[in-house]
């Protein structure tokens, strides 16, 4: 126990200064060492340099989740991530019938493409509140994938002709992306389909999805 003692603090007893003889009562005082700094060869952990155009890009994101949490469900068909730009993504999910393009053609033996709305509860004739979430939860995640380019994605169909590129001086065109059924007019079964390059095409030619043949209607 001395021997501690020795090694942690000194013991003192009486008057400040004044060793207790053996035997006699001893009332101890503790004096601490002086503090001791422990060096260290590792160095300390330092943050990255930050990328002004990704943290750009998130604040962009965040704001676009932020945006979506906060709408409500009459706001479905309504949607727009950057209303203000040139090129336009529309999001198709109330039905659509396909004319005149080469998916009729060389698909359907040029007869109309008939394809229902978006569906997932088994009642095509109406949205239920579950699936206008799912919806605006699809609108945006894909949003969230476009945030870098000049393009608004959308649930609002776009007025006549605002999707074709008319050539020329036309600089504002998009496509359509057809949303629901299961595509048995293709003929083989699928997740989806589109024409390489048909963005720019001076027609309004979709790309589809097929959600019955997806899981829990993507």
């Amino acid at each position: 126990m001395q021997g501690a003692a020795r090694n942690s603090a000194r013991v003192y007893a009486g008057r400040a200064g004044r060793r207790a003889r053996p035997g006699s009562p001893v009332a101890a005082a503790m004096e601490g060492l002086e503090p001791r700094v422990l060096l260290s060869a590792v160095e300390a952990a330092l943050s990255p340099p930050v990328d002004p155009l990704v943290a750009a890009q998130s604040a962009a994101l965040s704001d676009a989740s932020a945006a979506a949490a906060a709408l409500d469900l009459n706001q479905t068909f309504y949607l727009h991530s950057q209303p203000g730009a040139s090129k336009t993504i529309y999001l198709d999910f109330d039905g659509a019938t396909t004319s005149g393009t080469y998916w009729n053609t060389y698909y359907n033996n040029g007869r109309d493409i008939v394809t229902p709305a978006y569906d997932f509860d088994g009642n095509a004739g109406a949205f239920s509140n579950a699936e206008l979430e799912r919806i605006q939860y699809i609108w945006q995640r894909v949003a969230e994938d476009y945030i870098p380019f000049d393009v608004d994605l959308t649930t609002q169909e776009p007025a006549a002709g605002g999707l074709v590129n008319s050539g020329g001086g036309d600089t504002t065109w998009g496509v359509r992306v057809v949303i629901g059924g299961g595509g048995a007019w293709l003929g083989q079964p699928a997740g989806g389909v589109a024409y390489m390059d048909s963005f720019t095409w001076n027609s309004d030619t979709p790309c589809f999805v097929f959600v019955d043949n997806l899981g829990n209607g993507a």
